[in-house]
């Protein structure tokens, strides 16, 4: 075991500690590096002592909220406005293709030359059952007619 005794300070850079079994044995250590030695083993149980006691006083003097009775109602405003129909068009742009929910074929009977077409009779257009939307020229039909009638009272 090693005990420390305090040799007289000596200006000449001499020994101030000595080992008190050895002597000769010099150690040249001053009250600084001593102090330093002894705060560094007991500065972080003084920081550990501090926290303890602070979080003591804090816990200890923590306040306390108010309990109120009732909560306070909360008040709602609210702005209306008197509301009119009128026409609004929604522009919606997008990509894709447009497909009808039906879709029809219309394949004429006879052949013949268009005189006629009515203005329903387009892309995307409506019409009505029995509505006339395309008028075929009649003069080839009533000349097949007439031949045909002539060709019945020569069989008769």
């Amino acid at each position: 075991m090693v005990v420390w005794h305090r040799v007289p300070y000596r200006p000449d850079g001499g020994c101030v500690y000595t080992d008190r079994y050895n002597p000769s044995y010099c150690h040249k250590y001053n009250n600084i590096y001593l102090l330093s030695m002894i705060m560094r083993k007991l500065l972080p149980l003084l920081l550990l002592a501090l926290f303890i006691g602070v979080t003591q006083l804090i816990s200890h003097f923590k306040p306390v909220a108010a309990i109120r009775d009732t909560p306070p109602t909360p008040v709602i405003t609210v702005e209306t406005a008197q509301l009119m129909p009128r026409d609004y068009t929604v522009v919606v742009n997008s990509f894709g293709r447009v497909q009808p929910r039906t879709e029809g074929e219309l394949v004429a009977q006879v052949s013949g030359q268009i005189i006629d077409v009515s203005p329903n009779f387009r892309d995307g257009g409506f019409f009505e059952a029995g509505e006339t939307l395309i008028t075929i020229d009649p003069r080839d039909y009533k000349i097949q007619v007439d031949i045909a009638a002539a060709e019945l009272a020569n069989a008769r």
